[in-house]
């Protein structure tokens, strides 16, 4: 499957009992399934942990205005809009699956 943002191949990582898929190398970015991403987002949990290491080409621009297609529903654009009221995370959203790429709102 294709990173929606920086087209890289994702890659499967284990994060305690959930299989992600992340841009290892590319954007940095992470591909959650359905209801995945809330798994992983409270503070205590700690199965996050290992998505605060994934490799990240620093070089690698992404255009953060363009519209994203879901790597896994062919024509379906991704919505874009921040996960949490704190503003940390912004996400891309597919609205058919309701999977979600996830991005440090800081990220360009």
């Amino acid at each position: 499957m294709k990173c929606p943002a920086c087209f890289n191949e994702l890659t499967e990582l284990q994060v305690g009992s959930l299989t992600v898929d992340a841009c290892q190398g590319g954007c940095g970015g992470i591909w959650f399934d359905a209801f995945e991403m809330e798994k992983v987002d409270k503070e205590h949990e700690a199965a996050g942990e290992p998505l605060l290491n994934i490799r990240r080409d620093e070089r690698l621009v992404v255009d953060p205005s363009r519209k994203r297609e879901c790597p896994r529903c062919a024509g379906i654009k991704l919505h874009r809009h921040f996960f949490s009221a704190k503003r940390r995370v912004e996400v891309d959203q597919c609205p058919t699956a309701g999977a979600t790429g996830s991005m440090p709102a800081n990220w360009s």
